[in-house]
């Protein structure tokens, strides 16, 4: 699976599932720089399936608006499939999980109620959206700009604005997660919050496309491993029988 990838014309590909956030679907209507857009509407009609995120998140007028609109660029028969984000579990940098319901235990450990968070994503008030949704609301919060590589000294400040602030712990997203690569910030624990794509509409078409690249791929392993036998008895046919001579070794019938 490839992110960004759709405006990648040379990249080979199975399948183009286009994602359009409800909430700013065209990206102000303009393309770059002057709005969001990296393609015109019009290049719907490449995709294979189309992904309302954060469809829970509008009216249901909204939605069914929304949808009447791709319906216009894409190609017949392509599914509009509304989805929403939904948080999974908590996780840290050394495996470990937490399902949500433990966010606040008393009895077990878990994610303490003082928290400190932060991001570096293309939409950080939509995380901090997510974490209130379960109840989290940060004693302090920082953001970073979209693909921010943490630093030392990131790390650094990052120990001090925590302590400054109280917390008892830190969380930030899956993403910052896998790049810090660390357990605690400073003294107290982080952990990245894991969220999947959960379907608001019937999912089946989408399960019916994977089934079919599914089926594709094992049909080409299986005929694969059917070359690869062809050509191990190929060799063997090739080898030049020998036999034995008087003295106890190999002599080469012709």
């Amino acid at each position: 699976m490839l992110d960004d990838a759709f405006q990648h014309r040379r990249i080979a590909r199975d399948l183009d599932w286009v994602l359009i956030d409800a909430r700013n679907p065209f990206g102000f209507g303009y393309l770059l720089p002057r709005g969001l857009l990296r393609e015109p509407r019009s290049s719907l009609r490449r995709a294979d399936a189309v992904l309302l995120t954060r469809a829970d998140q509008v009216s249901a007028a909204e939605r069914e608006r929304l949808r009447a609109e791709v319906a216009r660029h894409v190609r017949p028969g392509v599914p509009i499939v509304a989805t929403t984000h939904r948080p999974l579990a908590w996780v840290s940098a050394l495996g470990a999980s937490l399902p949500i319901e433990r966010s606040f235990s008393a009895v077990e450990p878990g994610i303490p109620s003082r928290v400190a968070a932060f991001c570096g994503i293309g939409n950080p008030e939509a995380f901090r959206g997510t974490l209130e949704s379960i109840g989290i609301r940060p004693c302090a919060w920082r953001t970073y700009p979209d693909h921010h590589r943490f630093t030392r000294e990131d790390l650094a400040e990052l120990a001090e604005w925590v302590a400054a602030s109280g917390a008892e712990g830190a969380v930030c997203t899956i993403k910052d997660l896998v790049k810090l690569s660390t357990p605690r910030i400073g003294r107290v624990p982080l952990w990245g919050l894991e969220i999947g794509l959960a379907p608001i509409d019937d999912p089946q078409p989408l399960d019916e496309q994977l089934a079919r690249i599914a089926e594709r791929a094992l049909a080409e392993e299986e005929l694969s491993g059917e070359f690869a036998d062809a050509g191990w008895a190929i060799e063997r046919s090739d080898e030049t029988p020998q036999e034995p001579n008087e003295q106890g070794g190999a002599t080469t019938r012709s």
